[in-house]
């Protein structure tokens, strides 16, 4: 996947130099730095779990409490689409997501239940390799294929990642279509990576914050272009499908059904919104509404401080990123473990470059406590996902984005270590 010019180029990382006139053409080695990473993110986990596990079931339970691979994705996605293909216009009872998936995947529930498992392996793959350009877009490896490499390491060792593409949930290419989005509406690609972002938000509404952000920082080409493209993907081609009166009545059934999912949910030990974690780390003393304006509070604090990135200019400025995708985790739930998929990205932004000693033990407590190995040391993924440790990553992921010094900017764009 080649992208047209680096986003940490000299327009800006660290919020200095003057624009430059023409764009500054990409590395040879972009499209195989991302295709290495890639693979390493998708080899090493997928190899570790070949040697340690005779059976699917049992890789499975390594990674939650279910014992099929793709369960999301086969399961309420499937049946939902089967549906609206034979007619219907009835989500399935644990469907609680906008029409659009189900719309998306009707025309190839044609080729038979054995093409479900295909199609899923191919959005996962996919996604990682958005995930992955965008993250190298953000901010290049130093070291070529070796950082390359380094990048792949830090994709396949992350849980949320493996998470979501254990379920094969909408959050994983959700949050990579809002990302190689929002990456390319700083580019020369305004349009598509806008109408990127709409796609985003028309499989899950979250990234409707990408979609602010941009609104924000006044990019009316990309806003635009998510605006239409959010437009005929949520409402257009699901009209189109059900007809007016059934997209209505799908979208009236999913809400009713996500509202009950979340009343059962808010302050359960596999929510990693900080709401349910504030419940859940007090044992249920503190009260749901306080834990959820403790939780706003904490945004709002973030969200001041994140404030000086959307005003930087050049790389800070797109490295603010996280920030939009993170406010699940302050303000929606439940919020799984796939839902922090965008975790090693904000890693990948603050991974250390001649930092302090304390910053460097932050940055790699957040991507330890954040990793499958982790979970695996522990014996037991529910202890290690109703522990809270995915919850605080995340948070310490974002102060380190938040509070990341400026970095000298070395010939060629690339980001020179830091002296502070």
């Amino acid at each position: 996947m080649v992208l047209p010019e680096d986003v940490n180029d000299a327009r800006g990382h660290g919020g200095g130099g003057a624009p430059r006139a023409t764009p500054r053409p990409e590395r040879p080695g972009a499209a195989l730095e991302v295709l290495v990473a890639t693979l390493v993110a998708v080899a090493v986990p997928a190899a570790a779990f070949a040697l340690r596990f005779d059976a699917v079931e049992d890789a499975a339970r390594s990674i939650d409490f279910n014992r099929g691979l793709f369960e999301d994705f086969l399961g309420p996605y499937w049946r939902t689409a089967q549906t609206i293909a034979a007619g219907g216009a009835t989500p399935d009872p644990q469907y609680v997501y906008p029409a659009t998936l189900g719309v998306l995947l009707a025309p190839l529930t044609r080729l038979g239940d054995a093409a479900a498992s295909w199609v899923a392996l191919g959005v996962v793959v996919a996604s990682l390799a958005m995930l992955v350009a965008a993250a190298r877009a953000l901010r290049p490896p130093e070291a070529g294929l070796r950082g390359a490499f380094g990048l792949g390491l830090l994709f396949a060792a992350s849980f949320p990642v493996l998470h979501g593409a254990h379920w094969a949930n909408a959050s994983l290419p959700a949050v990579a279509l809002a990302s190689l989005g929002w990456v390319l509406a700083f580019r020369d690609r305004p349009g598509i990576g806008g109408a990127l972002v709409g796609c985003a938000a028309a499989l899950k509404l979250t990234p409707l914050a990408v979609l602010a952000g941009l609104c924000l920082l006044g990019k009316r080409r990309a806003v635009a272009a998510a605006a239409a493209s959010l437009l005929v993907f949520a409402v257009g081609v699901p009209s189109a499908s059900l007809g007016a009166g059934g997209l209505e009545a799908f979208t009236r059934d999913a809400y009713e059904q996500l509202q009950a999912l979340r009343a059962t949910t808010l302050g359960g030990a596999g929510s990693q919104d900080l709401p349910s974690r504030l419940v859940g780390w007090t044992g249920g003393a503190l009260p749901r509404a306080a834990a959820l304006a403790v939780s706003l509070g904490a945004a709002a604090a973030l969200a001041l401080a994140g404030a000086r990135a959307l005003r930087a200019e050049g790389a800070r400025r797109a490295h603010a990123l996280p920030l939009l995708l993170a406010i699940p985790v302050f303000a929606v739930t439940p919020t799984w473990p796939h839902a922090l998929a965008w975790l090693p990205l904000a890693l990948w932004i603050t991974r250390p470059a001649g930092a302090s000693p304390a910053r460097t033990a932050a940055w790699g407590a957040a991507a330890l406590a954040s990793s499958w190995p982790l979970a695996w040391a522990l014996g037991d993924p529910a202890r290690f996902i109703g522990s809270g440790l995915l919850a605080l990553a995340a948070l310490a992921s974002l102060v380190l984005l938040v509070a990341r010094p400026r970095e000298r900017v070395a010939p060629g764009g690339r980001p020179a270590p830091s002296t502070r």
